[in-house]
């Protein structure tokens, strides 16, 4: 979810609890644009933050970028939530996600979008290249 979803109508809040409790996992999704507030953090019960790839686009060649990242990580750890890191394509810039702890990343450097079809296939084909992995060592 974005945090305009709940700033637009607070009455969200309840509906947020709500999946919580059935289990669902909530993330802010783009943060660092846009609505992002340090007081959403402190009244939205989410598990995530979801690094928007405006920053993850620039970190190679932009020490800001970078040092907001670094900041953003070290800032939802210390809240308690997970990260993830939008928009990664390149090699360098997942050694660099994981050397600063972010501890899931998405991006074309794994796969494009795909339908849901396709991607049950990506699954099953990884799974078998990860036993065979395991099964050679």
């Amino acid at each position: 979810m974005t945090e305009s979803i709940v700033q637009t109508d607070p009455r969200n809040l309840s509906i947020f609890q709500d999946l919580k409790n059935l289990g669902v996992l909530l993330a802010i999704d783009d943060f660092g644009t846009g609505y992002s507030s340090f007081a959403s953090l402190k009244h939205l019960k989410v598990d995530c933050l979801k690094i928007d790839k405006y920053f993850v686009n620039d970190m190679l060649v932009d020490n800001q970028a970078l040092t907001l990242i670094s900041s953003m990580i070290e800032m939802g750890h210390k809240l308690g939530y997970g990260i993830i890191a939008e928009g990664v394509e390149k090699p360098e810039q997942l050694d660099i996600l994981r050397s600063l702890g972010c501890e899931k990343v998405q991006g074309y450097l794994f796969s494009k979008p795909v339908n849901v079809d396709t991607i049950s296939k990506l699954l099953v084909t990884r799974q078998r290249k990860l036993n065979k992995m395991a099964s050679a060592a």
